[in-house]
């Protein structure tokens, strides 16, 4: 499903689903959804179309083994529509159109479509690529797909810059062949290359916070973190302290700061529907 809404500088955001992935009623205990989306982004520019995450691509969709073990701990719905590949082409574009993706970091269930848009220069912070291309311990070697990273030709790769903010977060401006209304604001702890991804709106900004955090219950005006959603963090967070500190800020960004800013996630179905409802047509 797509729904778009209006950008800065006249770009066009069309929020996607690129993936449903089942949660058994063992791990959500009844207290959480049943599912988790995988909530993209996709960008029409002067440059061409940019995707921030890919989701599920569509060679996961017709063999799951390529995602790994996490396959059958969070099985993916095997719905070739939900694709990203398959939304673009539903949009009229070409495969070729989409000249770049953004990624929030390097976990199978966001890097599934690289394979489906092999011309697409692929952005990320260079500690990600770094971790993903070397990982280390179990964690590591389990989040990331090589079927997925060695479809990439083309890998842009970034650090900060001393004095670059974005309402009080480093941040990464100017990033290679993209419009100046897309910044990237690392959110480390996730990962070790875990970003999110800012784009100017047309009133005020979008905040893709990847796997920041996981409910929009965090980001509530009094927040609460369910507690199969505080195991999971455990389980998958590489650093979890830095990132439960990380989730306190972005919270204070979102409530605290009055900046004109909207943050989402990248898997929870409720903050998902709402942008599909709000997307302005």
């Amino acid at each position: 499903m797509m729904h778009k809404t209006l950008g800065g500088d006249g770009m066009k955001i069309h929020h996607l689903n690129c993936g449903t992935m089942k949660i058994s009623k063992i791990l959500s205990a009844g207290r959480i959804p049943d599912h988790a989306v995988c909530h993209c982004l996709l960008i029409e520019t002067r440059q061409g179309l940019v995707l921030i995450d890919s989701g599920i691509g569509t060679r996961d969709m017709v063999d799951p083994s390529r995602l790994g073990p996490t396959h059958y701990l969070l099985p993916v719905r095997e719905d070739m529509d939900e694709t990203a590949l398959n939304q673009v082409l539903s949009l009229g574009y070409k495969t070729d159109d989409v000249r770049h993706i953004i990624l929030t970091h390097l976990d199978l269930d966001h890097t599934g479509g690289i394979p489906d848009f092999p011309h697409a220069a692929i952005h990320v912070l260079l500690d990600e690529y770094r971790a993903a291309h070397n990982p280390s311990g179990f964690k590591e070697k389990n989040r990331y797909r090589k079927v997925h990273l060695a479809a990439a030709k083309s890998w842009e790769t970034y650090e900060e810059r001393p004095g670059d903010e974005w309402f009080g977060f480093p941040c990464i401006k100017g990033l290679t062949g993209l419009p100046e209304e897309i910044i990237l604001v690392p959110l480390r702890g996730h990962t070790k290359g875990h970003c999110g991804v800012a784009v100017a709106s047309g009133n005020g900004w979008l905040l893709h916070a990847g796997d920041a955090y996981y409910s929009a219950r965090d980001m509530a005006p009094d927040p609460h973190c369910q507690l199969p959603f505080k195991l999971f963090e455990y389980l998958v967070h590489m650093d979890h302290s830095r990132a439960v500190l990380l989730k306190k800020r972005l919270w204070n960004l979102a409530y605290r700061s009055g900046a004109p800013v909207r943050v989402f996630c990248t898997h929870d179905p409720g903050e998902f529907e709402w942008f599909r409802l709000h997307a302005q047509a």
